[in-house]
């Protein structure tokens, strides 16, 4: 018989940045004499480096095995244009913490990876049954920052497996 053994390969590197200017909305005001401005203004810097790289391999006509491999780092630069601030009935401000001393968020980033492998079977020209796994690994950091809801160093991972099963008919 006839051996039949078709490899394919994929890879790509990127880069990406992006400037974003947003409003952010408290939703639980409190109640009373006096309220919360809810608008919440920030401009966001966000940098996100990655790659990945791909084979396909078929070793029989009606067979593809697809292995992967993705990574990436993100960084985030958010500066505080505007605050959310209490004031009282007639709109006098009670406090209004000062915009550039109270960043709503640290410089954080976040690194990842994943791996993953799927298992394609054409058995008739009508039905094809897929199946594949994926592992993922995430990391996160943010630097300390007074005055934030991140006042020391946050340094997280986190792990995730996920998996499916198909036909296509």
């Amino acid at each position: 018989s006839e051996r039949f053994a078709h490899l394919n390969v994929k890879s790509s590197l990127y880069v990406q940045e992006g400037d974003r200017n947003f409003d952010a909305f408290l939703s639980q005001i409190p109640k009373g004499p006096n309220f919360v401005n809810n608008l919440l203004n920030a401009n966001r810097h966000v940098t996100t480096k990655g790659g990945y790289f791909q084979t396909s391999l078929m070793p029989f006509e009606y067979n593809l095995i697809t292995t992967g491999l993705d990574v990436y780092m993100d960084t985030d630069d958010t500066d505080r244009i505007s605050d959310a601030g209490v004031m009282n009935s007639t709109g006098q401000v009670l406090m209004d913490p000062p915009p550039n001393l109270t960043p709503p968020t640290p410089k954080s980033s976040r690194k990842g990876w994943g791996v993953f492998i799927e298992d394609e079977w054409t058995l008739v020209r009508f039905l094809t049954l897929n199946s594949g796994i994926r592992l993922d690994q995430i990391s996160s950091e943010a630097d300390a920052t007074e005055g934030t809801l991140v006042e020391s160093n946050i340094d997280k991972e986190d792990q995730d497996y996920s998996g499916h099963i198909g036909a296509i008919i």
